[in-house]
């Protein structure tokens, strides 16, 4: 485990893996840091005005559940800018972002819920993994998968489906509190997992229903342009330019966002490679 001063020094070399580092030890209080949130902002945001996808996704993260699962009373999220920033790492092909996007929908923060744009979004996260269970959004993917098998959320209840997810969940759970991850990070999404598998296999249904915590009322022109915008160019980024022209545009001149001409410029650029690639 590397020391604090030690991921310090390497990230005011511009080592962004070390801002990372850096960033979730602020967060969670490792490797000798206190817990503080501004101060794994400053790390995040170094790495994000990098254009490091995660960079983006763990603001979100940061901003969505400001101590993690350590306090489930704590009410100073702010899921406006965390949906903010899942978008940009989304935009980026980050696949936890389009998991927390979804999440988003499936919950209602700050967007309005929409259940089956959330389950395609988990699907979407799940393919550009490749099923690699390696990947730390893995296993909550699973779990929501099953979960909306379970409930026959955006498709067809099939309990079978569910159960296999809830297992792919709960195993890899098993395995990253044996190597030493957080057990307070996990263990609210695997006992979940575990209690919806147990009723998945006795057959015991849960009728379709919406979590939402708070359902965001959407009135302005330019945010549900902002929104059109993103769930076209997420879910069918290979297509639809005329989508991500107007979100670089948004970008570029503050419309509805905050303004980012130099995140515009990258969209711009990844944009440009893929046309002419």
């Amino acid at each position: 485990m590397s020391s604090l001063q030690s991921l310090i020094d390497a990230a005011n070399t511009g080592d962004i893996y070390a801002m990372m580092d850096l960033g979730v030890s602020y967060r969670f209080a490792q490797n000798g840091a206190k817990r503080d949130l501004d101060e794994a902002m400053k790390w995040f945001g170094m790495a994000a005005q990098m254009m490091h996808p995660e960079a983006f996704c763990y603001m979100g993260y940061a901003l969505e559940i400001p101590v993690g699962y350590l306090d489930p009373n704590d009410d100073t999220a702010d899921y406006k800018r965390a949906f903010g920033y899942f978008v940009k790492g989304a935009l980026l092909d980050d696949p936890n972002s389009f998991y927390k996007i979804g999440d988003m929908y499936y919950s209602g923060k700050h967007v309005d819920v929409d259940c089956d744009l959330a389950l395609l979004l988990y699907k979407k996260s799940l393919e550009m993994i490749e099923d690699d269970s390696d990947s730390y959004v893995y296993p909550g993917l699973c779990l929501r998968i099953g979960e909306c098998y379970y409930k026959g959320i955006g498709n067809e209840r099939d309990l079978n489906k569910a159960c296999e997810y809830f297992t792919l969940a709960i195993d890899e759970y098993d395995g990253r509190m044996s190597w030493g991850d957080p057990p307070d990070f996990i263990m609210p999404s695997y006992n979940r997992a575990k209690f919806l598998l147990k009723r998945a296999k006795a057959g015991k249904l849960i009728e379709q229903s919406i979590p939402h915590e708070k359902i965001h009322e959407v009135h302005d022109d330019m945010e549900k342009q902002f929104l059109a915008y993103v769930k076209r160019e997420l879910l069918d980024k290979s297509k639809d330019r005329e989508a991500l022209k107007g979100l670089i545009e948004m970008y570029r001149n503050g419309i509805h966002v905050e303004k980012d001409e130099e995140f515009a410029n990258h969209l711009e650029k990844l944009s440009n490679e893929t046309e002419g690639a």
